[in-house]
């Protein structure tokens, strides 16, 4: 049995300035860019570069689902060898291409993620490459535009600038977040473990408006505030004294009102014998374990079922709003063409 563990978190694409977000977007902006662009990074002086795969549309229990695999193609550069008790120089690369699985449910913008082999690519490489492969992109499509426009100048009363200002409009600079759902059972479990907690910290990320708002109060108060006063984010701290304690139920009680995958927190304080302790949204995330198999298609079926599973334990699912079911029924269709 080839247990794998997949990892669980909320999928934000929002446009800098003004409302798009991510569906608005998604058949003329992000999936072409995940299709067909591939982008260079860099790690302890390995080069490295990030390609989509097996990009594929499915439909269980009427959502729409996109899967796929993100590959990290570097080349390992090696130095030295042990031969028997002596290290000798050998200098050498190898080609590797390790992956990961993943499935995004469009409706929700929930992300599950599996590694498949030693070194595949973390959740922050999802981020990295979507937004390098999205600012690629959008420089390919405002180029586009614009020649295609001023093709048109003699038979339009639009000037350069309009031209210009009318492309990136079209096209807007968007925002990437990628972010650990938090395991709620888990927060609880490790915040019983400090003796006192002094120090806390929430960052509010820009959620995904388009989903009906039966988020936590917390969570759209701070959103709002962020969003009304066009703040880049928003953060609160609250603290006290090291040899003091905030009230432990409370701020259990709000790191876990905060595990929906828009924010992140951050907890620091002290156990029984006086030891710092810390926790995040690395530390508490929500893993769980899969059974994985070379069927493609049974695997997008087990992380979608194992998910739906979690759900009411951990979470609850944000509803479609009316306009986000019309976006999802177009996206289908143009699809099936």
């Amino acid at each position: 049995m080839n247990i794998k563990k997949m990892e669980v978190a909320n999928f934000t694409c929002k446009s800098v300035i003004g409302e798009a977000e991510l569906l608005d977007v998604f058949e003329d902006y992000v999936f072409p860019a995940m299709k067909y662009q591939e982008v260079k990074g860099s790690r302890n002086s390995e080069t490295l570069s990030y390609k989509f795969i097996d990009l594929e549309f499915h439909k269980i229990d009427k959502e729409l689902i996109l899967s796929g695999r993100l590959v990290k193609n570097l080349n390992i550069k090696r130095q030295q060898i042990l031969e028997g008790e002596e290290l000798v120089q050998s200098y050498d690369t190898m080609e590797s291409s390790p992956s990961s699985f993943f499935v995004l449910i469009l409706s929700n913008h929930k992300l599950l993620w599996v590694r498949e082999v030693p070194r595949a690519p973390l959740l922050k490489d999802f981020k990295y490459a979507v937004s390098k492969m999205l600012t690629h992109q959008r420089s390919d499509l405002i180029y586009e535009y614009i020649l295609k426009e001023k093709q048109n100048l003699f038979s339009s009363n639009l000037k350069k600038e309009d031209i210009e200002r009318k492309a990136y409009g079209e096209y807007p600079d968007l925002d990437i977040n990628v972010t650990p759902l938090g395991n709620k059972i888990a927060i609880k479990e490790k915040l019983a473990k400090f003796k006192n907690i002094y120090y806390v910290k929430l960052k509010a990320l820009k959620r995904n408006n388009e989903l009906a708002s039966d988020f936590s109060a917390l969570s759209r108060t701070m959103s709002q505030a962020q969003e009304l006063s066009g703040a880049k984010d928003a953060t609160a701290e609250l603290k006290i004294d090291k040899k003091n304690s905030l009230n432990k139920e409370y701020i259990t009680n709000l790191v876990q009102a905060s595990a929906d995958g828009n924010y992140e927190y951050l907890v620091k304080g002290k156990d029984d014998a006086g030891i710092d302790l810390k926790e995040s949204n690395e530390t508490v995330s929500l893993v769980t374990e899969i059974n994985y198999k070379e069927d493609k298609s049974e695997n997008i079926n087990t992380m979608y079922r194992k998910f739906m599973t979690l759900t009411p334990m951990y979470h609850s699912l944000p509803r479609q709003s009316t306009d986000l079911y019309n976006k999802l029924k177009e996206i289908e269709k143009n699809i099936n063409k």
